[in-house]
């Protein structure tokens, strides 16, 4: 879905339209730019809600959001790929999916 620069002030309690640029000029979003207008994506919403939460109610500081939004879109692309790794196992006959979990089990024990 596609918002509008009102839109998302109105859905992300709290925000206001200073704050919504300094997100957007502190690279923490990136909304879609077309003829001169500002566009954003659901996943903007969700981390503006997020940086909002972080800020206001955990008191994180400036400096500390980029390094917290990083560490989350790390675990989010993991997870991603995990997914794609564990679909590509269960997509292999029995017998080889059964090797790969001994594999693992075997290398977990020796750590």
């Amino acid at each position: 879905m596609v918002f509008t620069e009102d839109d998302v002030i109105a859905k992300v309690e709290g925000l206001s339209p200073k704050h919504l640029y300094k997100c957007i000029d502190e690279g923490w979003i990136k909304p879609k730019k077309n003829q001169g207008r500002v566009y954003f994506a659901d996943i903007d919403i969700v981390r503006l809600q997020l940086i909002l939460n972080l800020q206001l109610d955990l008191s994180i500081n400036t400096e500390s959001i980029p390094i917290i939004l990083s560490l989350i879109d790390q675990v989010h692309g993991l997870r991603h790929k995990l997914r794609f790794l564990a679909d590509a196992i269960g997509e292999q006959p029995e017998d080889i999916q059964q090797m790969i979990l001994q594999t693992v089990e075997s290398n977990r024990k020796q750590k």
